[in-house]
């Protein structure tokens, strides 16, 4: 970038230089969107690993309730230690 940077500052005021000046700009701006676009990448692997570090530990923290009983009472138990909130219902 800095090459054609300073070529464009070498050209004579014109259509050319003109051109390159605003190619110039557009390339700036794709690498500004690029850089945003890594930058959002990371912290939305960020928020899904913190999620998937949340929802593991939630599990280690059900593992063994209501291992003796069947499927139903253990959905049963679970709504009653977590009651929709209004709202919540579909």
């Amino acid at each position: 970038m800095l090459h054609f940077s300073s070529a464009s500052d070498m050209l004579p005021p014109g259509a050319a230089k003109k051109a390159l000046e605003e190619a110039l700009d557009h390339a700036d701006q794709a690498i500004l969107e690029g850089r945003n676009a890594i930058q959002n990448l990371r912290s939305s692997t960020t928020v899904t690993n913190e999620l998937a570090q949340a929802i593991a530990a939630l599990g280690e923290g059900l593992r063994g309730r209501d291992r003796k009983v069947d499927g139903r009472r253990s959905a049963r138990s679970f709504a009653k230690r977590f009651p929709a909130r209004q709202g919540d219902q579909h």
